[in-house]
């Protein structure tokens, strides 16, 4: 935040990341969507946006689909189950940290505008809570 209100617009390699004992790694598959989520929800935005060359979420694999539609919304529980189904938009394991009340809209880069339609991905996955030898779920 300090960066921030000193008018400085930080750029953030959302793929690279640290291990436990300091060494620079990349975070693997969805690791700049997990950075994105992650820094949204310490920053309390109000909004996250995917820059990418969809046009969004769309109703089918364009490879497999003739003439999918672009999807106005998905939940994102929906999306999880998409993506553990072979869909490779956004991997499984970055959208567990979306946060519950800060929506993803998802633009083409192509438009050169941010406030372009897309997708937007709402809602937060339910969480599993261990108790001693019970699971519980949680939503949120």
């Amino acid at each position: 935040m300090p960066i921030l209100e000193k008018g400085v617009i930080p750029v953030v390699a959302g793929f690279l990341g640290k291990t436990r004992d300091g060494k620079i790694t990349t975070l693997g598959r969805g690791g700049s969507d997990t950075t994105a989520f992650v820094l949204a929800e310490a920053l309390n935005a109000d909004e996250i946006v995917l820059v990418t060359d969809a046009d969004g979420i769309l109703s089918g694999d364009p490879k497999i689909v003739s003439n999918p539609e672009r999807l106005k919304e998905i939940d994102v529980n929906t999306l999880v189950g998409l993506a553990d189904s072979g869909a490779k938009f956004i991997h499984s394991k970055a959208l567990k940290y979306k946060p519950r009340n800060i929506n993803v809209r998802v633009i083409n880069h192509s438009h050169g505008n941010l406030s372009k339609e897309g997708t937007v991905i709402t809602g937060a996955l339910a969480a599993e809570i261990r108790r001693g030898n019970r699971t519980s779920v949680s939503s949120g």
